[in-house]
């Protein structure tokens, strides 16, 4: 994989001696000089992927999934995890692997926590593989186009196709080392197709989304995390989508509905976001659900199952 490096300051040790005809004195022996190092802060790590490669996270959908979480945080969050990475999709550095803290950088960089980084820690405490986190999500989109841009994989022309850039972003991350594997796809959606896309058309498109993704970076489970449960109940119209997510194990294999976590919103105003610790809470029952999803090995699945791990 690329890397971004902070390079330390070589040391320069440069000695001076004179030496002159017999009948001279020698001059003082020039003083020693040599250049002070920068050292690297040790809360920049640097990556040092086993011999077989990342494991990749891939996060699709709107704010909930890019990162909105705000309030109080757990204080280990902020201590970057030496085996957990992100693959930024902007900025100075794109296409690179960097240290992954919250807000995380995908096309746009969100503005608080979200759930993946939570996830990944979950997940590299249990397997012996560092983590790079592709953060595809894209605040304030949906199936129906909005803000010029759209998740349906069949549009294109006259808005921004994230589906693309999605998989563009995945396929680089997996192909910048030898045996990367993606093994998750974390979605967390809805909130902008609510009244714009029935129930129905909701699910088709979730459906295509999921099967042409497979298709295009490989059959990862997909762990759809619920929206905000106190903005759901508020209004009836947004329990269609909520239901689809529901209901989408029972029509497609190798996925898995999240219920979030209650009382865990950025308050007044802004219920339509978890906070931060209900951001964190939210990764590690996605982490757990999919923990379940590929433990079956009953036949059930056409995923490797725990034979993979």
């Amino acid at each position: 994989m690329k890397r971004t490096w902070r390079l330390a300051a070589s040391v320069l040790l440069v000695t001076l001696t004179g030496c002159a005809p017999v009948a001279t004195a020698l001059p003082p022996p020039a003083p020693t000089v040599t250049a002070t190092p920068t050292i690297p802060a040790a809360s920049t790590p640097t990556p040092t992927p086993l011999p077989d490669g990342y494991d990749v996270v891939a996060v699709l959908g709107q704010s909930n999934a890019l990162g909105w979480g705000t309030g109080p945080d757990e204080p280990s969050a902020e201590v970057p995890d030496p085996r957990i990475w992100q693959w930024p999709g902007s900025g100075p550095d794109v296409d690179t692997v960097v240290p992954a803290v919250d807000p995380l950088v995908g096309p746009f960089t969100a503005s608080g926590v979200g759930p993946a980084l939570s996830f990944a820690r979950a997940y590299g405490a249990e397997h012996d593989r560092e983590v790079v986190i592709v953060q595809a999500a894209v605040g304030g989109t949906g199936f129906a186009p909005a803000q010029g841009m759209t998740w349906d994989p069949e549009l294109h022309g006259s808005v921004r196709n994230l589906y693309d850039e999605a998989v563009g972003q995945v396929r680089d991350a997996l192909a910048e080392g030898d045996g990367n594997r993606l093994v998750a796809v974390l979605w967390v959606q809805g909130e902008s197709d609510v009244g714009r896309i029935s129930p129905e058309g909701y699910a088709a498109e979730l459906d295509g989304l999921v099967a042409r993704l497979r298709a295009d970076v490989g059959p990862a489970p997909f762990v759809i995390g619920q929206m905000v449960p106190e903005w759901i109940a508020a209004d009836p119209t947004r329990g269609g989508i909520d239901s689809v997510h529901r209901q989408t194990a029972g029509r497609l294999p190798d996925t898995v509905f999240v219920p979030g976590p209650s009382g865990m919103t950025n308050g007044p105003g802004d219920e339509i976001h978890y906070d931060a610790l209900g951001q964190r809470e939210q990764g590690r029952r996605m982490y757990a659900a999919w923990r379940t999803l590929v433990g079956r090995d009953d036949g059930s699945s056409s995923w490797p199952s725990a034979r993979m791990w």
